[in-house]
């Protein structure tokens, strides 16, 4: 598979924001009319198993009519607009949850996901509303409520601005599903995808979502990086919530070095 092009896919995005000479965040609210004056309609649609598609000929993305957050069907869409600016040669663009919400799959759908983060929290924007600290969850809920998508995207988000070293980790059925960490993290050897969550960390028991979410706690630095990484010279604070009814759990994990 090839290597996802991130950061062309975040250009594209700068490009079409320049293009519709976007300067604010209200600006960005109608996401229906921004694919419009780019040439593609949107309509919703019960889909089942899908959240969104791309038909290429029908100019033409339609998203899951299904999905309860306002949010996840904004960034929906603007994946699927990632689709239709990033990736011409696909006619018929099918996309599941996973797609849209893990941030993992093929190139294409990294390099969408890329795309739609962009364009609705642009850096110019987001890092002016970002309070530049530890990200928690209320800072992220507050940004995905002001640039109206998802809470996971405005995490991410987060995380990618942060100076700090963190990791957003997303587990499910009790194993590491998959993270993403921040450029200061790069150099910390984190646990591995698949591994069981251990038991002194937060998330293995966890049962708040965002909206009732517990503060964040120092927790034992071997709940999150392994025996053979060097542990004794930084310790670890951990928040970690239930997101909904996705079965997935997020915990933010953050080096306090």
């Amino acid at each position: 598979m090839m290597a996802p092009r991130i950061d062309l896919a975040r250009k594209k995005a700068i490009e079409v924001l320049d293009a519709l000479d976007i300067t604010a965040i209200e600006s960005l609210q109608r996401i229906e009319e921004l694919c419009a004056m780019r040439g593609v309609a949107v309509r919703a649609e019960s889909l089942r198993s899908l959240h969104g598609v791309l038909i290429r000929h029908r100019r033409l993305i339609v998203y899951n009519a299904d999905i309860p957050e306002i949010g996840k069907q904004r960034f929906t869409i603007a994946h699927e607009l990632g689709h239709w600016e990033l990736h011409p040669g696909l006619e018929h663009v099918l996309c599941t949850a996973e797609d849209i919400q893990a941030y993992r799959g093929s190139s294409h759908e990294l390099e969408a996901n890329a795309f739609a983060a962009e364009l609705l929290m642009p850096g110019f924007l987001f890092t002016e509303a970002m309070r530049y600290k530890a990200p928690i969850v209320d800072d992220a809920k507050r940004l995905a409520e002001r640039f109206q998508t998802s809470f996971t995207a405005a995490l991410l988000r987060m995380v990618q601005f942060s100076d700090l070293p963190v990791f957003a980790v997303f587990s499910v059925d009790g194993k590491i599903k998959w993270y993403q960490r921040s450029k200061r993290a790069e150099s910390y050897f984190f646990k591995q995808i698949g591994t069981e969550l251990d038991g002194d960390s937060l998330a293995r028991y966890c049962t708040d979502g965002i909206d009732d979410a517990v503060a964040p706690e120092t927790v034992e630095t071997s709940a999150w990086f392994p025996d053979d990484f060097n542990r004794d010279r930084f310790s670890v604070i951990e928040q970690s919530v239930e997101l909904g009814d996705y079965g997935v759990t997020v915990s933010i994990v953050t080096v306090d070095d």
